[in-house]
């Protein structure tokens, strides 16, 4: 059974974390989808565009925008994988890779300012029970609560 006050919360939380993170990156001219597409070629390295679409669950179209103004500002350039070059990847510029450092430390600080509130305790019981909220979403047989 779905507790209301759960959900309302969730939804709240999520708006504030998300107007501190647009906060954080409001310097840098960079939109919070263009950073969720830069953190990810942080991560994994060069990303092909199919695989950008399925990772931020964006049309393609939306992705190829994303990437032209992020190419745009030279933080990520484009190129043909060798082996099929149908395949179109992405991977950062340095000064992609040098925004992706900055950015870490700015989300570190959201992150913190998060938890600031919770004791060492409560916030290893938050990380264990948000992994286990991720986890289920990761599982593609999970089951409908």
């Amino acid at each position: 059974m779905k507790d209301v006050s759960v959900c309302k919360e969730m939804k709240y939380i999520t708006i504030q974390v998300g107007k501190k993170l647009d906060q954080a990156m409001k310097d840098s001219s960079v939109s919070l989808s263009q950073g969720m597409l830069l953190k990810i070629l942080h991560l994994e390295g060069a990303v092909s565009m199919k695989e950008l679409e399925r990772r931020l669950r964006l049309s393609q179209p939306t992705v190829v925008g994303l990437v032209h103004r992020c190419e745009a500002k030279g933080l990520v350039r484009q190129f043909h994988d060798a082996e099929d070059r149908r395949v179109k990847l992405v991977e950062l510029t340095e000064a992609g890779k040098q925004f992706c450092r900055e950015s870490d430390k700015q989300f570190d600080r959201v992150e913190r300012d998060m938890l600031c509130a919770l004791t060492e305790a409560e916030q290893a019981e938050l990380a264990t029970l948000l992994q286990k909220i991720s986890n289920h979403f990761l599982n593609e047989e999970g089951t409908v609560c």
